[in-house]
């Protein structure tokens, strides 16, 4: 995660995660090349979100039994799968970055 920023709601701080990929900034950026992502694999793109979520999972849990660095550089890779994967969706289902960070701070309020 690129950084962490607070704002208030309702005299509250609540989180709001900053995320790289989904940066103004850097939006545009990544933003062409993912939406050719989710278009060059069209409707396989779910199915690739779901076996990308799978190796990550893999990738926590080996390095969470062993430690070893090349687990720690499999698992950097897969969250960088991760995260283009799940911007590929946002493209392919119509949800803004707004609406992302709603959830979060949302979630963040909720259950820390």
């Amino acid at each position: 995660m690129k950084e962490m920023k607070f704002k208030k709601i309702d005299g509250k701080n609540v989180g709001k995660i900053r995320i790289e990929i989904f940066e103004e900034d850097n939006g545009d950026k990544y933003d062409e090349r993912i939406e050719e992502v989710n278009n060059y694999w069209g409707d396989q793109m779910p199915m690739l979100a779901m076996e990308e979520a799978g190796e990550f999972i893999q990738a926590v849990s080996k390095l969470e039994r062993s430690n070893i660095k090349e687990y720690k550089e499999n698992l950097i890779k897969e969250m960088a799968d991760m995260m283009i994967s799940i911007k590929a969706l946002t493209f392919r289902y119509g949800i803004e970055d707004d609406e992302i960070f709603e959830a979060i701070d949302k979630k963040l309020e909720k259950n820390y």
